[in-house]
């Protein structure tokens, strides 16, 4: 019986590398002010980013690692049970495909493989979106896991929790988008959308209890 629900309308198509940490949105803001969380996004982002930067490949295997367990060490802390009814808040919780694939991802390493990358070059343009004409061309030594199989996916217990389709087709995409952008950008693109999901469900908390309050 299928209990993960996979939304695959989620999917996005990643349109440049964040070269800045951008958490200041205020669609993140709920999650970020209570500290423990703001602290293991933040760890996150600085191990992803810090992938591309190092020259040991099994140190840069470490950092994807360490990105992925500090996301994932946030499902289970006190303060969000405390605001998801006594649950933790699962990454596969929010049936986002981006969050789906790095929770399994973390799975994976614990208990069947590890990953392995491979390098890439990319020619960017480094400015603002909205002033092309003043952007700078640099190229960037990108990576990206390149061992991802499906088939390494189905010997985990959790897999057939999920849609085989749909596990399949967000995998797929996951794949595709750390090809043309790099797997560092894709981890920081997780922790923007756990983020934004953990803030959504500490705003429903609050107005819930709010609104509990006011009827009795």
């Amino acid at each position: 019986m299928v209990k993960n629900n996979i939304d695959l309308s989620k999917k996005f198509n990643i349109q440049g590398i964040s070269l800045f940490r951008q958490l200041g949105d205020s669609k993140y803001k709920s999650a970020l002010s209570i500290e423990e969380i703001n602290e293991r996004i933040l760890n996150s982002c600085m191990f992803s980013g810090k992938i591309s930067v190092e020259q040991d490949q099994g140190f840069q295997c470490g950092l994807v690692r360490a990105s992925i367990a500090e996301l994932v060490s946030i499902e289970e802390l006190p303060v969000v049970k405390l605001h998801n009814a006594g649950k933790p808040f699962r990454l596969n919780t929010t049936e986002h495909p981006l969050l789906c694939i790095v929770k399994e991802l973390r799975n994976l390493q614990m208990h069947l493989s590890s990953v392995q990358l491979s390098e890439f070059s990319k020619d960017l343009l480094c400015g603002r979106p909205d002033k092309p004409e003043n952007a700078i061309p640099v190229t960037r030594e990108l990576f990206f896991i390149n061992n991802l199989k499906v088939s390494d996916f189905e010997s985990l217990r959790n897999y057939n929790n999920y849609d085989v389709s749909q596990f399949k087709e967000a995998l797929t995409w996951f794949d595709a988008e750390q090809k043309e952008w790099g797997i560092s950008e894709l981890l920081e693109q997780a922790s923007y959308v756990y983020a934004e999901s953990l803030s959504n469900m500490i705003e429903n908390h609050v107005a819930l209890t709010l609104d509990r309050k006011v009827i009795s």
